[in-house]
């Protein structure tokens, strides 16, 4: 070969991933990689990405390597394709889950103990509460910023929005005000989850997260008819409502019986005798017959008045459960509400917003009202109105965060009417693609479907502050803006640097109302957490206020993709959908990955308590974030879930990264021996080369086609089999055409010019999976700044060739049966034989690629048969050893212990070596061979085996 410039740096055979990780980290950090990045595509297309803010009171884990890992894979993916992707972080800050964190580190639980931090002044300790909520929403930043940097997540942290900030609280009043300017926020009185503990009300998309299963109590209760000796049989699995009860409903169409059991009469519906066994039914009635019969109430702490205690017609009431007759309790249940609403039944609480029985339960006051079951029951007992009793295990919602058990209560407090636009958002809902798909229809759809109105409001200290200000004659003025508080109280210090829109602050401004001139005071409600990260498409750009080309010109909205787990299907995706369809009339982004859960390797979920939680760093810094990402695109299709095990990551780890490093080094070990550098590239005529081009361009095309529509586990899978392919069949088979044992010559230079491009173009392939191993590798290559600065590879029509790869992967087949026979007939591959007979039903393969299955299959010759009943292809090798076959097997057999001892010497390929060999081969074009094989200066016959350098 001519002499050339050596280019390219030794390769550690055995490198350790996650050391080179760590220095690939420092070069991306001193040489500005991300933001070089980033401004290489500034003029570019956009593609707009949002990161879904987490929460850094608390430490982050595997599972967030897990959204991690897509929301870097398709930002870096449009980046190579020249678009311009503004890739900016968030933390979300408020809420229940800091004021809960903050609550324990203190020692107290629930609102008293927070309006007596500062003993005897409740405006004082909010104040001090909310500042240390302000505090702890940062406690854990670094862990998170470490993380996301060990793992290559490029994302802009340094100017990251945030919720709490003043601008982003004046964006969510901006919109606030825009709803309800529309009618879609209004105060209501109505029943919503409510949790005791916290003292707030939950919306039904925080009430989706809470859900456990949990045993109740399920009782059957008589209830004693006024005019007659019967009894009502009514079923609940609340018995602490049942001091509350107003009245009973029945399904008006449906057939109820009277019928005896024992000594005593009961009335439930027909279809639900089975809950009575034996009876003897003494006549049917209809539903309707029974609307306006009385009863005996169960308790009298309360007087309900006459409207108490009777039949009520209900559509609601099931004949699947229960009696068919409803217990209803109008505070403590939403049908309960509707029907007392509709009927003007009583609404009075004997439960306060503590979960307490008041004063007038005298039986059980000031317990709290799910402890109290057993005791309803055993009175109701010790008054043989009890039937039976059992237990249920059912689904029960708790608090998402604190973990109490969830109560329906009647409360005035703010909605947003996402009920007026269900429509509109069921259709933005259908233009997402959703990944996976079943989502759409399935988890996301169904709960459109039933889509109640937004509780939005929040009894508590730390959050965004509702912008409604009441005078005391019910007057309402929802600001917003700050500049419009300003101006209506006369305080330019809202206008300032230093004021803060949080409690107790806010509450303290006040203003004339401008209907009555009364004085108007903001109702101290806080908003719901999630409108906070449902708004971050127009907050964290404040929005209107600022910003408005990114949002009104569609430089920054919709997003074009999104990502995080399948619990935020009914959390932020669902607020993000129906803010910005309320808002701007469509959803917020159009694709989106819903991924599921990351289990330990028996299916459980991950715990503290159980210890079977994963350290992520830990992970990381023993297999590297390569392995970790690709393990996350390559294990399950998304939508199942992840069964964790570190052997699964170290198999990527051996399996893939270290066959393409090996792949590398082979190239590099060889190009560096042959002073081989890329000045001039040949274009091949090698039936290997230009498989492996074509074998690059279809796999580049499924690559890209799958990255396209959010497929990263197809995308990654593909890219997984091309290296295989690459390295298992490519390099094996082109072992003999590089290397200082090479003939120099044109398919030299070919070989070299083909592997280098495949391996440069592959690097750019797999950038967005494993941007740290591909750094490497193509800086190496390349002698060019960064992998990342580099474009997408194109699709090369003029290199794919789909009837070559069929062919190939008909000789693969035949390779692999013929292994297999060889296997049978124990005769090991190094062991030349005489040939190979192939019946097959296409015709025959080119002398080309028969020539690789002869070098493959170590054979003399390839006997082709076309053969119409044979299924595909089947074969029988000719097992007799000559003489002259045997003397090459052991020719072969020795070139591979010489290079073995070569290994153990550490010898450059390109350096020749003597040999003393207790055999040595008599045919003198063996003995060629075999000195050309294992670049041998001499060798000779000796009592002992012995491979000496530079002799």
């Amino acid at each position: 070969m001519s002499e050339k410039t050596k280019k390219f740096k030794l390769v550690d055979p055995r490198i350790e991933f996650p050391k080179l990780e760590e220095e690939i980290l420092k070069y991306w950090r001193e040489n500005k990689i991300f933001e070089k990045s980033c401004d290489m595509t500034k003029n570019g297309k956009n593609y707009v990405f949002y990161e879904g803010p987490p929460t850094a009171n608390g430490k982050p884990g595997i599972h967030h390597v897990l959204a991690r890992s897509f929301k870097d894979l398709f930002p870096r993916y449009h980046t190579m394709k020249g678009e311009y992707c503004l890739r900016r972080g968030g933390w979300d800050t408020h809420g229940l889950p800091v004021e809960i964190e903050v609550e324990k580190a203190l020692g107290i639980s629930g609102k008293k103990g927070i309006e007596n931090i500062v003993p005897g002044d409740k405006k004082a300790s909010i104040s001090k509460f909310n500042q240390l909520c302000r505090e702890s929403v940062f406690k854990y930043v670094e862990d998170w910023k470490v993380l996301t940097d060990r793992m290559g997540f490029w994302i802009d942290i340094d100017d990251a929005y945030v919720t709490l900030s003043k601008k982003y609280v004046e964006s969510c009043w901006a919109i606030l005000k825009d709803f309800f300017d529309k009618g879609l926020l209004e105060k209501d009185y109505k029943v919503v989850p409510y949790c005791p503990r916290c003292g707030t009300p939950l919306s039904s998309h925080e009430l989706s997260l809470g859900y456990a299963d949990a045993e109740d109590p399920s009782i059957y209760i008589k209830f004693k008819l006024l005019d007659e000796d019967a009894f009502f049989l009514v079923w609940t699995t609340t018995p602490w409502t049942l001091p509350a009860n107003v009245a009973l409903a029945v399904n008006p169409g449906a057939t109820y019986v009277k019928a005896k059991v024992n000594n005593e009469v009961f009335i439930l519906a027909k279809e639900r005798l089975e809950v009575v066994g034996d009876v003897r039914v003494i006549r049917e009635v209809r539903g309707e017959e029974l609307v306006g019969k009385k009863y005996e109430p169960l308790y009298k702490f309360h007087d309900f008045g006459e409207k108490a205690y009777q039949i009520y017609p209900a559509d609601f009431v099931s004949l699947t459960d229960g009696t068919g007759i409803v217990h209803t309790a109008v505070m403590y249940g939403a049908d309960d509400f509707e029907l007392g609403k509709k009927f003007g039944l009583p609404m009075h609480h004997l439960v306060n917003e503590e979960g307490m029985f008041t004063d007038e339960v005298e039986f059980w006051k000031g317990e709290f009202v799910k402890k109290t079951d057993p005791k309803v029951m055993e009175e109701l007992e010790s008054r043989n109105l009890l039937y039976k009793s059992e237990t249920i295990t059912h689904s029960y919602p708790f608090c998402w965060r604190c973990k109490t058990p969830l109560l329906y209560y009647a409360i005035s407090s703010w909605f947003i009417r996402t009920t007026k636009e269900k429509e509109k958002i069921l259709e933005e809902n259908n233009k997402i693609n959703w990944v996976p798909k079943h989502i759409k229809n399935g988890r996301m759809g169904k709960w459109l479907e039933g889509m109640v109105d937004w509780s939005l409001s929040r009894f508590r200290y730390w959050g965004t502050p509702l912008p409604a200000w009441q005078c005391k004659n019910n007057h309402v003025k929802v600001l917003g803006s700050f500049q419009e508080l300003s101006e209506l109280s006369g305080n330019k210090e809202v206008l300032g640097a230093n004021f803060d829109p949080h409690r107790p602050h806010v509450d303290d401004i006040t203003f004339k109302c401008p209907d009555c001139s009364e004085e108007m005071a903001r109702v101290t409600d806080l908003i719901d957490v999630w409108f906070d990260s449902g708004s971050m498409p127009f907050s964290q750009w404040h929005y209107p206020f600022e910003n408005q080309e990114k949002i009104d010109d569609k430089k920054q909205f919709p997003a074009d993709f999104i990502a995080e787990g399948q619990d935020q299907t009914r959390g932020w995706f669902y607020t993000l959908l129906a803010l910005s369809t309320l808002y701007k009339g469509q959803c917020s982004y159009k694709n989106v990955i819903s991924h599921n859960l990351v289990l330990d390797k028996n299916g459980h979920k991950m715990s503290k308590s159980v210890g079977n939680v994963v350290n992520p760093m830990e992970v990381m810094h023993k297999y590297g974030a390569d392995s970790v990402r690709f393990y996350f695109y390559s294990s399950v299709k998304i939508g199942l879930p992840y069964k964790f095990q570190e052997k699964d990551i170290e198999d990527i780890s051996r399996q893939f990264f270290r066959i393409l490093w090996n792949v590398y080094n082979f190239f590099v070990i060889n190009a560096i021996a042959d002073n081989w550098s890329p000045n001039k590239l040949v274009k091949s005529t090698s039936v290997l080369d230009k498989w492996i081009n074509s074998r690059f361009s279809g796999g580049l095309g499924n690559i890209t086609k799958s990255l396209d529509e959010y497929d990263p586990t197809e995308a990654s899978r593909l890219v997984l089999i091309l290296v295989q392919d690459l390295s298992l069949w490519y390099v094996r088979r082109s072992r003999d055409r590089i290397g200082p044992s090479a003939s120099n010559g044109e398919d030299k230079e070919a070989a070299y010019s083909t592997l280098w491009n495949i391996l440069v173009k592959l690097t750019r392939l797999l950038a967005p999976f494993a941007p740290f191993i591909t750094e490497e590798i193509y800086r190496n290559l390349t002698g060019k700044e960064s992998v990342h600065l580099s474009g997408w590879p194109e699709f090369e029509k003029d290199e794919y060739n789909a009837e070559l790869e069929l062919k190939m992967e008909l000789s693969r087949k035949i390779v692999e049966k013929g292994h297999a026979a060889r296997k049978d007939a124990r005769i090991p591959v190094r062991q030349p034989l005489s040939g190979v007979k192939v019946k097959c039903n296409l015709e025959k393969l080119p002398d080309e690629i028969l020539q690789l299955i002869k070098e493959e299959l170590n054979v003399k010759s390839v006997d082709w048969k076309k053969d119409e009943n044979v299924d595909e292809v089947a074969l029988s090798l000719d097992t007799l050893i000559t003489p002259e076959l045997e003397e090459e097997g052991k020719a072969r057999e020795l070139a591979r212990q010489i290079q073995e001892e070569r290994k153990k010497l550490k010898t450059a390929r390109e350096v020749e070596v003597s040999v003393v060999a207790t055999w040595i081969p008599q045919n003198p074009e063996l003995m060629k061979w075999l000195k050309q094989r294992a670049n041998i200066s001499s060798i000779r016959q000796g009592d002992a085996f012995e491979v000496l350098q530079g002799e």
